[in-house]
């Protein structure tokens, strides 16, 4: 139970650094701004590892956030509200996105100053540390199934249906009970794991496990294909989905053939979850509408993620809680090809 805190107007954030080819992940201690309206202040639980963390750890430009500070997901107590927040009360355990690009910090923090908008009330069935791993991977599965809109007595398609992105997807779609046909594709190796953590849910016979060699020799057909790794399988994506199909995916930074999409008429769209944050001051008064719009949607999807979680229909596997101090070494792990998990760090 939230006890209050020692604050003092100061924090200690994690700052990567890129030095000979090696990432230092160096302690540093700041003081933070005056709240906006909007704002919150929040004493920080946790904060969940994500790929993009590293990307922007590694990039330069509008990517870095305030101080160079790491990580989007976070999780933790309201410690102070600004003027105009609403919702939220000192002491209220919330999860969310810190954004951790641009004119934002990360959240690998102990205190940190975010947007209210983009936070809801925790989960009570997991506890504090654990709902770290939810935003970024929950808002995204979220968004890709809001773009592709399954419909009853369609067939849906998941690749990478084992990652941090994939996981939550399957989840979704079971819990919502769609009454589609549900593929889910991963590495031969990990065929039998995915095959336990579907074989007993109560939509269990809707569901098909295959191997991604599958997807790409042609044998599978969709309607809706969910791409969550990009690379050689946006182009098997494209194989498998049927004409008039729809497809979205998170990685799209490649170049591709899009034959297969062309005689397909196909829809294809991308999701980057961040959009909001890295537009968040743009004069842009149209684009400022839509992100406007993308904030109220993020956290509407995080609701509903903590409802699925509270009934029960939706866990979290594969989650590796640490020290915030160990956060150079899930760099390195994730740059290496060790990570076979999802990271929260915690102090």
């Amino acid at each position: 139970m939230y006890q209050g805190s020692m604050y003092q107007g100061s924090t200690v954030s994690m700052t990567p650094q890129v030095k000979s080819g090696e990432i230092i992940v160096t302690e540093t201690s700041h003081k933070l701004p005056q709240l906006q309206p909007q704002q919150v202040l929040i004493e920080v639980a946790a904060s969940g590892f994500n790929p993009v963390d590293y990307k922007v750890a590694t990039s330069a430009g509008a990517m870095v956030p305030l101080l160079n500070t790491t990580g989007c997901d976070v999780s933790g107590h309201i410690i102070e509200c600004g003027a105009a927040v609403s919702g939220f009360a000192v002491g209220d355990a919330v999860i969310g996105c810190s954004g951790g690009v641009g004119q934002n910090y990360g959240s690998a923090t102990q205190y940190l100053v975010t947007d209210s908008r983009y936070l809801v009330t925790a989960p009570q069935q997991m506890a504090l540390r654990q709902a770290a791993a939810i935003p970024l991977v929950g808002i995204t599965a979220m968004d890709m199934l809001h773009r592709v809109q399954p419909q009853a007595n369609e067939t849906i398609l998941v690749l990478g249906a084992l990652g941090g992105v994939g996981q939550m997807l399957t989840q979704i779609i079971l819990a919502r009970q769609l009454g589609a046909k549900v593929t889910l594709a991963c590495s031969t190796n990990n065929l039998n794991k995915l095959n336990s953590r579907v074989v007993n849910h109560p939509m269990a016979a809707d569901v098909e496990v295959v191997d991604y060699n599958s997807v790409a020799r042609g044998e599978v057909v969709a309607d809706c294909v969910l791409d969550t790794l990009g690379n050689q399988h946006f182009e098997n994506a494209l194989l498998a989905l049927r004409p008039l199909g729809r497809m979205v995916t998170i990685n799209a930074r490649n170049t591709y053939d899009l034959a297969n999409a062309h005689g397909k008429a196909a829809a294809i769209d991308v999701v980057f979850m961040l959009i909001p944050w890295l537009h968040a001051n743009s004069e842009d008064s149209h684009l400022a509408i839509k992100v406007q719009e993308l904030s109220g949607r993020y956290q509407d999807y995080l609701g509903q993620l903590v409802e699925l979680i509270d009934a029960g229909q939706l866990k979290l596997n594969d989650i590796e809680a640490s020290p915030m101090n160990q956060l150079g070494e899930v760099f390195k792990r994730y740059a290496a090809g060790r990570l076979n998990c999802k990271p929260v760090l915690h102090w």
